[in-house]
């Protein structure tokens, strides 16, 4: 789950200004894994986690000022982003009983990051208003713990070994349309583009444990997982949103809406850390106004399509991805 809390305060009819810290993006995805091997003296059964978690909150400072139909906004944002990556190696030097035949390693990093947004709103007559967006990519230079047993038990390394490495979140542009039906009924359309097609190919984990950093690992042949760099040749992603909602004098509204989310992943991405393909989502919501209070809940099913990636574009993780989530939200605003 995640927490927001903010503020607006209107200095004049043209100058509002407002402070917040609010989630940006939650990304984390796990699974089970288990691997069964036997060499010519031994067999081995070990059980393992494979994991991602981008974690970005965002504190805001953010002002906007309206000059006849036009509306300007502006938020200088900074980021704080939380990475952890949990796979499984397994060891070329078990076939010679040395060590365990596979690995769990985990890097644990954090870092901080500034950005900027701009708006632009157009009131075009008394029922239609088109907005614009852009947001600034932000990088990333994120450090923190990376731990394993397995240079320990190779080479008499310390299990933990300090890790640094960058990431990228992309440019995002954005434009937006509202259209007041009638004093009841509204609907809205949006489209953004995000860059992703721009950011870093690669992340490079860089250990500071000079014994990490000898050994000479490529991508594992059964995990398909490479301790030293993860790849991320990710391409530019659109979404598009169709919205309606109803709005009754008793203080009551309701809303439903569609969301095409295009997936990021190349085929050269996907895999168990990434499996995210195209997604629908269907929303609706429901929103309770009384005197300064104002409650909003919703809920958003997801619908990934189902995406078949063949073996000679991923060796590694070639198969069929789908997915389906749930996501229900509550929000309480009071005005002072």
């Amino acid at each position: 789950y995640n927490i927001s809390i903010g503020g607006v305060y209107k200095v004049n009819d043209k100058l509002t200004i407002g402070l917040g810290y609010y989630n940006v993006f939650d990304y984390d995805v796990s699974w089970p894994y288990i691997t069964i091997l036997k060499n010519s003296t031994n067999s081995s059964v070990q059980p393992f986690n494979v994991s991602q978690t981008f974690k970005l909150d965002a504190a805001a400072a953010a002002g906007s000022y309206s000059f006849g139909n036009f509306s300007l906004g502006i938020s200088a944002n900074v980021f704080f982003l939380n990475s952890v990556s949990e796979f499984y190696q397994s060891n070329p030097q078990w076939q010679n009983n040395i060590g365990l035949s596979g690995y769990q390693f985990k890097y644990n990093q954090d870092a901080v990051g500034f950005g900027l947004n701009f708006g632009l709103n157009f009131q075009m007559n008394s029922s239609t208003k088109i907005s614009f967006l852009v947001k600034q990519g932000t990088s990333f230079s994120l450090s923190g713990d990376a731990e394993t047993n397995m240079f320990r038990d190779l080479d008499s390394a310390d299990v933990k070994s300090e890790v640094k490495s960058d990431f990228d979140t992309p440019w995002l542009l954005g434009a937006g349309v509202l259209y007041d039906i009638n004093d009841n009924w509204k609907i809205n359309c949006d489209l953004t583009y995000s860059l992703w097609g721009s950011t870093n190919k690669d992340i490079y984990y860089n250990f500071e444990n000079y014994k990490w950093n000898n050994h000479n690992l490529e991508a594992d042949t059964i995990s398909g997982y490479n301790p030293f760099n993860e790849n991320l040749d990710f391409e530019d992603t659109f979404e598009a949103a169709l919205g309606v909602e109803y709005f009754n004098p008793s203080g009551v509204s309701l809303r439903a809406g569609y969301r095409f989310i295009a997936t990021q992943n190349s085929s050269e991405t996907f895999s168990y850390l990434f499996p995210n393909t195209n997604e629908h989502w269907i929303t609706a919501g429901i929103n309770f106004s009384y005197e300064n209070f104002v409650v909003d809940a919703g809920i958003a099913v997801v619908i990934g399509s189902e995406t078949e990636i063949d073996k000679g574009d991923n060796n590694y993780f070639a198969g069929a991805y789908k997915g389906r989530g749930y996501y229900p939200s509550i929000t309480i605003n009071y005005k002072f």
